[in-house]
């Protein structure tokens, strides 16, 4: 049974203290969406040349939660009207198979669902919200409410803001989380948890939009974006079941085989809460905090998006095979790189375990993903990359330059690999590779990606040695280990001469003489050896030598030389 599923999730919501009394207005509980939607860019998000204000117009985003608030209606109605929005469009609120005798009321949960929905609508306030309230926080319950949420009419988006420890089936329940047959394309939002290090179901689903969480460092006087941090509470890691979707594969290097999250960050800390209107179990403006902010307005983007693309005649974004491979593939212009704080994890330069790629910078994302066109069938790779070139190599560094790859539906990006291994991707032709050691060789290639994830063949190889050798001015040291010297060689039978040599730069070639003419050449090995018929030796004394060469420019050599008699 579904609801005998271990680990019920819970929402990853947090109060902003005030002696358990509510904020006497929205301000003093935190911040209010004309700030975040300037900070982020929504506010920037237009069509057709500036003449339509991307605002959700069109779309419909499901919110599923558990449990009823009563509620709800009255709250939206209340939080729109202090803070000059509009009321949507349609508001509609139903059980999880979409009959209007609702579950149980929960306290918890009904404050939740006033951040989800009242979010939700103000980042994208002409779009339609649909909320499903699940008979309780068994994943049956919610499994059955995501179910009928995501086959309703219009639905573009849903937004999940609960999660639960992994566990070994989940994998099991991914298919919940997809475009139903004969259904324009649907995607899935979930946070990513607020216990830090570690993974959350659903968010680790490779079928579902993880948003972690940041800290906002103070805005400036007009409100405009100045940094974040990685939120200490923003949960992410590698899955322990579920496998990596190719769209990670170009970017992620904290894994190359499991799933990983969060995919993107946002708001989400105690000193950057957000006010909510509740009265029930509250009394007006609660400061709340936590990844659940993130879910709903991350999904009101994804509405937003999905308005210009209808504007545009495009169809609105599969998660699994359109958006999320988009998300991952478009430049990282698109994203405010998060590389400061901590979850157990360290925020990183580029794809990390807290932020995923980074907070949106929307009024620049949206435009990306209005041309995707679907990509579920583009299975097509890019040219391969070619003239790759190393310049400017320095003791510790070198510069890789090469001509651009050609796609039918455009390059993404490249992988630069270093003696085998991806170490960095890059958007443009030219990456430089500042962790080298000194007097060091390695080999790059290049290969190019599409947003589909297709992967071009591999460039040829440039070899690289960085500077810094100190001059090798020691010869090699060889050593004729058979025969004696001083033996007799008998007149039947074959004498076996064996030389071994060894070099701090490598030995380059090993020669073995017989009365100075070489009678054996051994190239690039430490050893060396030769067996003589002792017919072809005459009788008397003779020379036996071995000269070793080594690789150091110039090359520096050795000899040694034993007698013997026949």
């Amino acid at each position: 049974m579904l609801n005998s599923l271990p680990n019920k999730p819970n929402p990853p919501i947090h109060i902003k203290d005030n002696n358990n009394e509510p904020f006497s207005s929205p301000s003093g509980a935190g911040y209010i969406p004309i700030q975040l939607s300037h900070f982020y860019g929504y506010d920037q998000i237009t069509f057709q040349n500036g003449t339509i204000q991307g605002d959700g117009s069109g779309q419909t985003i499901a919110i599923v939660d558990a449990y009823d608030h009563p509620n709800i209606a009255a709250d939206l109605a209340a939080f729109d009207a202090a803070l000059g929005l509009p009321n949507p469009p349609n508001f509609t609120k139903v059980n999880q198979t979409g009959g209007t005798t609702y579950p149980v009321a929960n306290s918890l949960w009904a404050l939740e669902i006033s951040l989800d929905v009242e979010w939700a609508h103000a980042m994208a306030p002409k779009a339609n919200i649909l909320l499903v309230e699940a008979n309780t926080n068994a994943w049956g319950d919610l499994f059955t409410a995501i179910d009928y949420a995501r086959k309703q009419p219009g639905v573009v988006v849903v937004s999940t803001s609960f999660g639960g420890p992994e566990w070994s089936s989940e994998t099991s329940y991914d298919s919940y989380f997809t475009t139903p047959a004969g259904h324009p394309g649907v995607s899935f939002v979930a946070s990513s948890g607020d216990s830090g290090q570690g993974t959350h179901y659903p968010a680790v689903s490779p079928n579902v939009l993880a948003v972690g969480g940041t800290y906002i460092n103070p805005t400036d006087s007009a409100g405009n974006y100045t940094s974040e941090s990685g939120w200490s509470g923003s949960s992410g890691g590698i899955s322990s079941y579920e496998s990596m979707p190719v769209y990670q594969k170009n970017i992620v290097t904290q894994s190359s085989t499991n799933r990983t999250m969060p995919d993107v960050a946002y708001n989400a800390s105690s000193s950057s809460a957000v006010a909510v209107y509740n009265t029930y179990p509250y009394s007006g403006w609660i400061g709340v905090y936590g990844t659940s902010m993130g879910a709903p307005q991350i999904a009101s983007l994804v509405a937003i998006i999905n308005q210009g693309r209808a504007i545009a005649g495009a169809p609105p974004l599969n998660g699994r095979n359109e958006l999320l491979p988009a998300l991952y593939n478009i430049l990282p212009e698109n994203y405010h790189d998060i590389t400061a704080g901590s979850n157990g994890y360290s925020a990183v330069a580029g794809y990390d375990l807290v932020t995923g790629r980074g907070t949106p910078v929307a009024n620049i994302l949206v435009p990306s993903l209005l041309n995707i066109i679907p990509i579920a069938s583009d299975t097509t790779p890019p040219t391969t990359p070619t003239n790759l070139i190393a310049s400017s190599i320095t003791n510790t560094s070198a510069v890789l330059n090469w001509a651009a790859s050609a796609d039918d539906k455009g390059v993404a990006g490249y992988n630069i690999l270093r003696n085998g291994v991806k170490i960095a991707t890059s958007s443009i032709t030219t990456y430089t590779d500042t962790a080298l050691a000194i007097c060091t060789t390695y080999n790059y290639a290049i290969t190019a990606y599409d947003a589909a994830g297709n992967v071009s063949g591999l460039s040829p190889t440039v070899t690289v040695k960085t500077t810094g050798c100190v001059p090798d001015t020691t010869p090699p040291t060889v050593i004729i280990t058979n025969p004696a010297n001083g033996s007799k060689i008998s007149s039947k039978g074959v004498t076996n001469i064996s030389v071994t040599a060894s070099d701090i730069s490598g030995i380059s070639t090993i020669k073995i003489l017989l009365d100075s003419v070489v009678k054996q050449t051994c190239s690039a090995v430490t050893s060396c050896s030769l067996n003589i018929s002792n017919k072809k030796i005459s009788s008397g004394s003779h020379i036996i030598s071995a000269i070793a060469t080594d690789k150091a420019v110039p090359a520096n050599t050795a000899r040694a030389d034993i007698t013997v008699t026949k």
